[in-house]
């Protein structure tokens, strides 16, 4: 709950259990970082050298996928 746009006057947590093979290792056909990986492809260079930022090659988990190229990838479709 917000008082104004910035101030926070109320919260509520809940309790979230992960699947242990989740949290040790990502399926055959289950992409890691997803969200993060359509962040730095929309983003240009100079964005990425403001925010410190680089490619998705340059970070360890992220090209572990056979293709870290996400276009019109719908991951309800894909479980």
């Amino acid at each position: 709950m917000f008082r104004n746009p910035s101030i926070i006057i109320g919260a509520k947590t809940t309790n979230f259990l992960l699947e242990t093979c989740r949290v040790v290792r990502q399926g055959p056909k289950e992409r890691n970082y997803h969200v993060f990986y359509e962040i730095l492809s929309s983003l240009d260079d100079k964005t990425k050298q403001v925010h410190h930022l680089g490619n998705v090659e340059d970070y360890y988990y992220l090209p572990l996928w056979s293709s870290y190229i996400v276009v019109l990838l719908n991951s309800q479709e894909d479980t």
